[in-house]
């Protein structure tokens, strides 16, 4: 039976770009793209013959700020054989830069995940392609799905390589020569790492690093924040807790560089340090002060350290401090120490610091 799926929107001005994949397809069957405005009837809809082994086609000539909704459909002598993609919803419009993927918001084609995309990652392989993943979130979804694309043209244009389940806030990284995805299975789900060893194509099972939480009990939460290999070890920053406990405490899980990284028993966590509002220069009074998301980062001095936003909201002051976690390179088991807390704006949305080379 032939299978047609849609695997990348990508709007622009007056245009959208459409990849998929078909599977089983026969000489004796066409494949075509039907669009239509959103609101239109099916009957109304424009079709045009597409080529099924590009995998993908520039539709232009649409009107911009308009929603439409689009879908493939193999036919046999006219008529549609079993294979028709799920509909999917675009608005077009000029964008700022190159779309590597689109969902909008009232498209429910991975509705058990979510409908929007987020946790950006990005790596650059040996070879020069670029991969970029996201997750699809929204809440009281399954937020479990991970996207990821890849380009080999430094950006230029992108096209779909894998997705992964269960997989959220992803972060890819590149090791010893294999490629990784370090994430959790869902919001507070257990910490996972999956190797691919083509390049993102296909993907081993995944390891368990740290059991699942909840929201209630609270569980391990990270973002797409640095992996770092220092002193013989691979460190990368995660936290635990929930927003339902209105904390997340500080933690950092790291492996020996040169182990097998879908071992489980390789690797070491630390205890979660918990906020703690008597530090000095810690704001005043907020509404939940804490902090999360943390950027392992080798500092000039050669200590290792957790870099962290930092909720400020109404405190004070409201903005514009982050705090530094020291680790314990030589004893990897070791609780977090509290450093300082810094200048630094930004503080209340996601960042990543690197150190320059």
């Amino acid at each position: 039976m032939v299978n047609v799926t849609i695997t990348r929107v990508a709007p622009g001005d007056s245009s959208v770009r459409i990849d998929w994949t078909v599977e089983n397809f026969t000489p004796d069957v066409q494949l075509v793209l039907e669009y239509k405005p959103r609101d239109a009837a099916w009957e109304s809809a424009r079709t045009i013959a597409v080529d099924a082994a590009a995998g993908t086609y520039l539709l232009t000539g649409i009107q911009n700020g308009m929603d439409y909704e689009l879908r493939l459909a193999a036919l046999a002598d006219g008529d549609h054989v079993p294979a028709e993609s799920a509909t999917r919803l675009v608005r077009t419009g000029p964008v700022p830069g190159i779309v590597v993927n689109y969902i909008h918001p009232d498209d429910y084609t991975y509705n058990t995940s979510g409908r929007s995309t987020a946790s950006p990652s990005l790596v650059m392989l040996p070879d020069g392609t670029l991969l970029a993943s996201h997750d699809v979130f929204w809440q009281g979804h399954g937020q479990n799905l991970t996207m990821v694309f890849a380009s080999e043209d430094g950006g230029r244009t992108w096209r779909f390589r894998s997705q992964l389940h269960p997989c959220f806030w992803g972060k890819l990284f590149w090791h010893r020569g294999a490629l990784y995805m370090l994430s959790t299975a869902t919001e507070y789900g257990a910490l996972l790492i999956r190797r691919s060893d083509d390049g993102g194509f296909t993907w081993s099972s995944p390891t368990e690093i740290l059991p699942a939480g909840d929201h209630d009990s609270g569980g391990p939460h990270k973002a797409p924040v640095p992996v770092v290999e220092y002193r013989g070890r691979v460190w990368t920053a995660v936290e635990h807790g929930s927003w339902k406990l209105g904390r997340h405490d500080a933690g950092v899980v790291s492996v020996p560089a040169d182990a097998d990284l879908l071992d489980s028993s390789a690797w070491t966590a630390t205890p979660f340090l918990p906020y703690d509002p008597s530090w000095p220069g810690t704001i005043r009074g907020g509404t939940k002060p804490g902090y999360l998301e943390g950027n392992v980062v080798v500092a000039p001095d050669g200590r290792l350290l957790n870099i962290l936003r930092y909720n400020t909201h109404g405190g004070e002051p409201d903005y514009g401090r982050a705090i530094v976690l020291e680790v314990n390179t030589e004893d990897p088991a070791a609780p977090l120490t509290f450093d300082r807390v810094i200048d630094f704006e930004g503080n209340m949305s996601k960042f990543t610091i690197m150190r320059d080379p």
